[in-house]
């Protein structure tokens, strides 16, 4: 068992980033990748201490972090021969959590992945590590398992599917500051109205006004 390599399909919460803390001290071994953006980064909980689906639980105290920090890749779904998707700017473990602050790549899609993680479509995180000690172990239900004591990180991917159902995506990470987010919202009530007033008037009677499509003109633009 010591020695192989591991891919754990594990929770993931979200969290707006705060320039603060990942440019700060915090508790736990913290390796942290200068030159980042912060702005477009978020903080993950890419690993707890609770048992998996599998019955295994891997040991937050046990994770060696020095050579991930020379490479702190991440990819997607585990795909070790494609391109990264983005690289963590801090990874660090805090209490029973492995955390880590990620960056995307400026490639098509690692922005995608970004914008499925930003509207909530996407929630998974995953871990890829060699195992460097183990045992086995049994639940307080009988159920058998792997204790993961010692492990080396190689990787954190994107995974659409968490191991542990119950700890996913938390808040709204990204979130429109509530001046953006007003201004949204307005936009969107002239757009109901122009609507509104094209049903009564008929398509062709008005324009889109400045910056808006009229009622059936253009409708891709508005969406």
């Amino acid at each position: 068992m010591p020695g192989g390599v591991f891919a754990r399909w594990l929770p993931v919460k979200v969290q707006e980033i705060d320039r603060a803390s990942a440019s700060g001290a915090a508790p736990g071994r913290a390796s942290e990748k200068a030159g980042g953006d912060l702005a477009s980064a978020l903080t993950i909980v890419a690993s707890v201490e609770t048992e998996d689906r599998a019955g295994d639980l891997i040991q937050a105290s046990g994770w060696d972090l020095a050579a991930y920090e020379r490479n702190p890749v991440v990819l997607w779904a585990h795909q070790h021969l494609a391109p990264p998707i983005g690289r963590s700017l801090r990874t660090w473990v805090d209490g029973k959590s492995l955390m880590a602050t990620i960056e995307f790549a400026p490639t098509p899609f690692a922005q995608e992945v970004r914008r499925l993680y930003s509207g909530g479509f996407l929630r998974g995180v995953s871990v890829g590590f060699r195992a460097i000690e183990t045992e086995q172990r049994k639940s307080e239900t009988g159920r058998r398992g792997i204790l993961f004591k010692r492990q080396e990180l190689l990787e954190i991917s994107a995974a659409p599917v968490p191991l542990h159902p119950d700890t996913l995506v938390s808040g709204d990470p990204w979130r429109l500051p509530e001046s953006g987010r007003a201004a949204a919202d307005a936009l969107s009530s002239i757009r109901r109205l122009w609507e509104e007033i094209g049903a009564l008037t008929g398509p062709d009677a008005i324009g889109g006004g400045p910056g808006l499509p009229g009622p059936g003109e253009n409708a891709a633009a508005a969406r």
